[in-house]
Formats: structure tokens, C-alpha cells, sequence
């Protein structure tokens, strides 16, 4: 959940990173790359959330901020802001 949220909240610059990688890799592992820093975020937070406020926080939280980002992500796209 919580790399989903980051990769929502952070698609303007993940978008920039895979095109960055895309020129020097194949666009598959540049793809790959390019999730990396979401996945080391949401691995993070659910360390840090599930050793203070228990298991059930980290859901609840992680498929807060999914909804959230995917809510900002909707508007970003909307409002024709995603350059």
C-alpha cells in the first residue's frame, strides 16, 4: 500500500526518472529502476508505523495515503499539471 501511495504522490518525478533511464537502459529495467525509490519509502513507513503504532495502523494508514495520493494523482492529471 504504501508504495503504491508513494508512487502516486511522486509520479511527476518517477515519470522524469524513467525517462532519465530510459535514454541510458532498456525501457524494461529502466521501469524497474525507476520503482526502486517507491518501494524503499513504503518499506520504510511500514517499518517505522508497524514498531510505533502496531500492525493495524499500518493498513489503515498505508490505504489512507493510497487514497489520498490517487485522489492528488486524479486532480494533477486533471487540472493538466503532470509535466
Amino acid at each position: 500500500m504504501w508504495a503504491i501511495a508513494f508512487s502516486w504522490g511522486f509520479s511527476p518525478q518517477s515519470e522524469r526518472m524513467f525517462t532519465a533511464l530510459a535514454q541510458q537502459l532498456p525501457a524494461g529495467i529502466a521501469s524497474l529502476v525507476s520503482m526502486v525509490p517507491g518501494l524503499g519509502l513504503g518499506v520504510l513507513c511500514e517499518y517505522l508505523c508497524d514498531g510505533s503504532l502496531g500492525k493495524s495502523w499500518v493498513v489503515s494508514l498505508g490505504l489512507l495515503a493510497a487514497v489520498a495520493c490517487g485522489v492528488c494523482e486524479l486532480g494533477r492529471r486533471t487540472a493538466g499539471g503532470s509535466d
